[in-house]
């Protein structure tokens, strides 16, 4: 996987962590869920990107549905949090 992609899959999943889950996605998931998005040809973590492929992190589907219930807010955390650390990087 590219390297972006790879950093932005373990701040997301590092940020999914902190999420009341009956399984937290592990090292196992969270490269099963690198190569499913660059199967897909995702170069950039975006909320249709997770939503699509969130079977693949987490093993539960009542934790598929808790996230999906609260992902647009985890997904926009982490949106906001992406732009604010490149602004500080480009400066």
């Amino acid at each position: 996987a590219a390297e972006a992609l790879s950093r932005q899959a373990v701040e997301f999943v590092q940020r999914m962590r902190t999420v009341d889950l009956f399984k937290l996605p592990g090292v196992a998931e969270t490269i099963d869920w690198v190569n499913a998005l660059t199967a897909l040809n995702v170069l950039s973590l975006e909320p249709d990107a997770v939503k699509d492929t969130l079977g693949v992190l987490l093993k539960y589907r009542e934790d598929v549905e808790r996230v999906m219930t609260g992902w647009f807010r985890l997904c926009t955390t982490f949106a906001k949090h992406r732009r604010a650390c490149a602004e500080r990087t480009r400066r």
